[in-house]
């Protein structure tokens, strides 16, 4: 299986490592933003492994990376997986899926 990056998704990861370069450092960016993309292919080569959530009568599932949790879906063919977004635990999460 495969994984995608939605558009938000994307920019998700790009807010995380800029975020955590200004805090940290440019190789603590680089290495958490690498744990999320392992944490990703792990996903697609097991995508029944996350846990199910439903927000506004939509079910997602969804992985967490230390402080970060990544919501993913099944593609219709069932063999790869699209990430819609990466997000901080603390988020609003429900408001920030559907914007």
């Amino acid at each position: 299986m495969n994984y995608h990056l939605s558009f938000k998704a994307r920019i998700d990861l790009q807010e995380i490592w800029n975020y955590t370069v200004e805090e940290w450092s440019m190789d603590q960016a680089d290495h958490y933003v690498n744990l999320l993309l392992d944490e990703m292919e792990d996903i697609a080569a097991n995508s029944h492994r996350g846990f199910e959530q439903n927000y506004s009568g939509t079910k997602f599932l969804f992985s967490q990376v230390e402080s970060h949790l990544i919501f993913y879906r099944r593609l219709a063919d069932n063999t790869d997986i699209e990430v819609i977004r990466v997000l901080h635990k603390r988020m609003d999460i429900p408001n920030r899926l559907f914007d």
